[in-house]
């Protein structure tokens, strides 16, 4: 699905995901991931759109210590408009990236430190809610070892 605000076209997979979670309440309840807020399409939006106005893909690319990759799962030192915000909170943001390549789909953590150069932390969104499920079905920890318990109706997230 193309989509004129992104010049992109979307994965049905991306296209998938934002079907699901546009629309639901930012109530403490929904907080399906431990350190980020899922976004809706008008929060990605707009997150993106403060992320491309913050980075500057030109400051990264005359840099002579960093090479801007454009092959997905490869770090970009930068915000690149292939990326797609899908979850944030505090400068950290899970992104989809729609790079070409071998890894195309997969979902990446960006902050303002290390700007995704930890690579990719899934291969698709369907592997990061598979993750979340695991770990809401069976216990097992999430994500470097966030564990859930839910209190009075709530997912609550402890590391």
């Amino acid at each position: 699905m193309p989509d004129v605000d992104t010049r992109l076209e979307w994965p049905s997979e991306l296209v998938e995901h934002f079907r699901c979670v546009d629309g639901l309440p930012r109530e403490p309840w929904m907080a399906l991931f431990p350190k980020y807020e899922l976004f809706g399409l008008d929060a990605m939006l707009d997150q993106r759109e403060m992320m491309t106005d913050i980075w500057h893909p030109g400051d990264a690319e005359n840099d002579p210590d960093r090479m801007i990759a454009r092959t997905a799962g490869e770090a970009a030192w930068t915000f690149l408009d292939d990326f797609i915000p899908i979850a944030g909170m505090d400068g950290y943001f899970l992104f989809f990236d729609t790079r070409p390549g071998e890894l195309n789909g997969c979902v990446t953590v960006l902050d303002n430190v290390d700007s995704g150069d930890a690579g990719p932390q899934w291969i698709s969104i369907s592997a990061l809610l598979d993750d979340v499920a695991t770990s809401l079905e069976t216990g097992a920890p999430f994500d470097g070892g966030w564990r859930h318990e839910i209190v009075e109706g709530h997912l609550l997230w402890d590391c």
